[in-house]
């Protein structure tokens, strides 16, 4: 199966051989959560799965740049399974980002290490408010191509662990009272 066309919808989960999605109540500001969401140099501070994200040029030289944006290529070093030790040695990945929506709050890149005939990726980001101070961040990524079946058989287990762990540190780095936001 070939990845979708359309980059501005998330895809649908048939599209793919298999997805993972998982679901977390945030109760912070959907901007904050947003903002720590992108801010990739600081991942290394929270997040035991993508331990570094870094903008980069096609041939994966950092960008001066790391805002994000449609268009832009983003290596990330990722921890499977997830862990914030730092003796433990990430694995890279790279992908192009295919839409920043600021005005719904979603983010998305696909995986572009080999040909999507082999294997691809789409993995959506999206923070919708639930009311009460509580935002729901949920994340989810769609796999397609012929390797996804071994993704499919050997990963899913490490990858749910890892998408898991991920919504629990951002959640604990949003909820998490500043030190200037108490002394207000």
């Amino acid at each position: 199966m070939a990845p979708p066309k359309d980059t501005s919808a998330p895809p649908s989960p048939s599209v793919g051989v298999f997805s993972i999605t998982r679901t977390v109540i945030i109760e912070a500001p959907r901007e904050r959560i947003w903002g720590i969401l992108l801010d990739f140099p600081k991942y290394n501070e929270w997040n035991p799965f993508a331990r570094g994200q870094s903008l980069v040029d096609k041939s994966k030289k950092p960008l001066g740049d790391q805002t994000p944006a449609p268009g832009k290529y983003l290596l990330i070093s990722f921890s499977m399974p997830p862990t914030l030790d730092p003796s433990v040695k990430p694995k890279p990945a790279f992908e192009y980002i295919t839409n920043v929506d600021h005005a719904n709050y979603r983010v998305s890149w696909r995986n572009v290490d080999m040909p999507a005939w082999l294997l691809w990726a789409d993995r959506w980001q999206s923070l919708t408010e639930e009311g009460d101070g509580k935002v729901k961040y949920e994340t989810f990524e769609v796999f397609g191509g012929i390797l996804a079946y071994v993704v499919k058989w050997f990963m899913s287990g490490h990858l749910e662990e890892a998408f898991e762990a991920m919504g629990k540190g951002l959640k604990e780095r949003a909820e998490k009272v500043e030190p200037a936001a108490e002394q207000a």
